[in-house]
This record gives structure tokens, C-alpha cells and sequence, in this order.
């Protein structure tokens, strides 16, 4: 017994499904290539502004993580540990920084009173302004650049920011069990 086959013609419904997957494709890679290209140089940019304009010359030769650390702490003390997983390394890392930290007078261990184990990092009055100093010469030199875009562009990337924001929210990795597939999730240090 001979088997045949019949082709059957696509319906009008499954073409539209096959072009709205494709143009779907196709737009999923060029918002993917269009943030790979611009968000890491964009703040490369911004960082570089700040660092080569700024009027006080306590941060110029601090490295990025040690900025990074000074904006974290400006928002509250933290334990060492949970500033690890916030710049997502290993505790001797952020250890080093911090303790670059201190002995430029920016940030001071402060023992829990309930839990000795627990030594709580948080700025001191030279390390508070030095972080609201950053944030706020950081903000000017985006509003610097983004000041050129339109009205309608600036909404657009609001937009789009508002979009992303719902792919990773705030507090996300705070528990490994967050996103079990995080590049490092689950490491022992």
C-alpha cells in the first residue's frame, strides 16, 4: 500500500502567525543590539563626564565599584554580604573596596548591638556628600545629554524604561532563589 502525501495550503491565519513571529524576531534583536551598543557606552560617557568635570577631586581616582559602593550606601547601611550580591561578587572583592572606603574616610564599620557577627557598613559625613555629590553630578550630566532629544523621544525612553523595569525588578536577586539560572546563583563563597 502506497502512502501519499497531500500538501495542504497555509491558511491566511497561520502566515499572519508565521509574519508576527518573524517581525517579532526581528524586533527582538534589534532592541537587543541597539542596548548592547548604546546603554554600556552611554554610561562609559557619563562616567567619564563626571570624572574629568568635576570641581571636587575627592572621587576622580576612585575606581567604579568604589562609586557604585558610596551610591548604595547613600540609600541606608548594609552588610558586606549584601553589598557582594548587589555588585554580584564574592565577599573578599567587595571587602577589598570597602576597605579602600575606610581608610579614605568614606565609610566606617559599625557593629549590630544585638548580633556581634554582624558588622553593618555605613557612610560617614565625607563619604555622604561624596555620594550625594555623585548622584547628583550623575544626574545633570544625563539630563545634559538626554536635553537634546525631544519631547516625544524623552517619552519614548521613559517608556521603554518603564517596559524594561517590569523584566527586572527591584529586589530581584536579593534571594538565589529569585532566578535560579543568574550567572553565579548558587555559589558557595
Amino acid at each position: 500500500m502506497a502512502h501519499t502525501i497531500k500538501i495542504v495550503p497555509e491558511s491566511k491565519e497561520a502566515r499572519a502567525i508565521l509574519e508576527a513571529e518573524l517581525r517579532h524576531e526581528a524586533a527582538l534583536e534589534e532592541a537587543t543590539e541597539q542596548i548592547n551598543r548604546t546603554l554600556p557606552r552611554m554610561f562609559r560617557n557619563l562616567k567619564h563626564q563626571i570624572r574629568n568635570t568635576a570641581l571636587v577631586t575627592a572621587y576622580k581616582d576612585m575606581g567604579e565599584q568604589q562609586m557604585g559602593v558610596l551610591h548604595e550606601l547613600t540609600r541606608g547601611k548594609l552588610l558586606t554580604s549584601e553589598l557582594a550580591k548587589k555588585f554580584d561578587v564574592a565577599n573578599p572583592t567587595i571587602t577589598r573596596t570597602v576597605d579602600r572606603l575606610v581608610e579614605m574616610g568614606y565609610v566606617e564599620r559599625e557593629p549590630d548591638p544585638n548580633d556581634r557577627r554582624k558588622i553593618y557598613l555605613r557612610l560617614t559625613e565625607p563619604g555622604s556628600r561624596i555620594g550625594v555629590l555623585l548622584e547628583t553630578q550623575f544626574r545633570a550630566a544625563m539630563r545634559k545629554h538626554l536635553s537634546r532629544l525631544t519631547d516625544g523621544q524623552l517619552y519614548d525612553i521613559a517608556l521603554a524604561c518603564r517596559h524594561l523595569s517590569t523584566l527586572f525588578p527591584e529586589g530581584m536577586y536579593e534571594y538565589d532563589e529569585a532566578c535560579p539560572v543568574r550567572p553565579g546563583a548558587g555559589r558557595k563563597e
